[in-house]
């Protein structure tokens, strides 16, 4: 799949690294199609907005309110990203230079000023070099960071997810194009919807998943 490429140098889990947000948010502008809302995110951002906004109940109000389908692969994959607005395409949730969702902001945002991706079963960590007036004041180690900033549930998401969305798309590529309509809706409907935000979000993921899996076959097999 064509995977948004990260833009930074790798680092080391025992390197260490000046950082200091400046709280300018420059960063949250000019992220039009640029930041990703992980199935996670979006169950973690629905159950903070469910809190303060009657008219949030669920996942689905959340991606239809907040977010947009970018798709990445010619199968029809797609990621969800946070909506842009303005002139300067600023992060929907930016309120003059605060964040109104902070403790509940997507693992892109959170992880910043690194970016995680797995390789092989273990996370690498790169340094983002896009907004250099950031790397002053105190320094921190990666591995501190990663611990500050992810939990155990965000690391076996970040492990599952890639491996789980490349079996996904090469299933899609083999869907009969007359059933490739359904295929997409079933495939985001499974991916991102219909989670009860009361339950932990692992297990659900994970049924789910493999149940995309199987209806998709299903689609194939009766081609």
């Amino acid at each position: 799949m064509n995977i948004p490429e990260i833009k930074g140098r790798k680092v080391q889990q025992s390197e260490q690294i000046r950082f200091k947000c400046q709280r300018c948010s420059a960063c949250c502008k000019h992220v039009h199609e640029v930041v990703p809302a992980e199935a996670l995110d979006i169950f973690r951002m629905a159950k903070f907005l469910k809190r303060t906004d009657p008219s949030i109940t669920s996942c689905d109000d959340v991606a239809d309110r907040y977010l947009e389908p970018v798709p990445i692969d010619e199968s029809g994959f797609c990621i969800l990203m946070l909506k842009s607005v303005g002139e300067d395409d600023r992060c929907i949730f930016l309120d003059g230079n605060r964040c109104r969702i902070q403790s509940a902001k997507p693992r892109a945002c959170r992880t910043y000023p690194l970016a995680i991706d797995p390789e092989n079963g273990r996370l690498e960590y790169f340094l983002c070099t896009e907004r250099t007036h950031h790397y002053s004041g105190p320094q921190i180690k990666v591995r501190s960071w990663v611990r500050k900033t992810m939990n155990d549930e965000d690391k076996a998401f970040v492990i599952e997810d890639p491996e789980c969305s490349v079996r996904i798309a090469r299933l899609l590529r083999q869907i009969p194009k007359q059933q490739f309509s359904r295929a997409l809706l079933l495939f985001l409907h499974y991916r991102y919807s219909d989670y009860d935000l009361e339950q932990p979000f692992m297990p659900q993921y994970r049924r789910k998943n493999e149940q995309l899996l199987a209806v998709l076959q299903k689609m194939i097999g009766g081609n």
